[in-house]
């Protein structure tokens, strides 16, 4: 790898607000939705999940026989 130094400018914008001490703020201003907590649907897909594992291991130990997957 080379030393490839090379800089660019961009313009950022980051809004900033200003309000009284003990205000309420937003805690999420920003344009994007954060993924939800959902603790009880991922202990399910990881129930759900986990006796596929063997099936896996199997299908990836048959489908390398013969050293196809180096």
């Amino acid at each position: 790898m080379g030393n490839n130094k090379s800089s660019r400018e961009i313009e950022i914008i980051l809004p900033v607000t200003v309000v009284d001490h003990d205000a309420k703020v937003a805690e999420n201003p920003w344009a994007f939705q954060p993924y939800p907590d959902r603790p009880l649907r991922d202990k399910l897909e990881t129930i759900l999940l986990i006796p596929l594992i063997p099936f896996v291991l199997i299908y990836f130990e048959i489908a390398c026989l013969g050293n196809a997957c180096k």
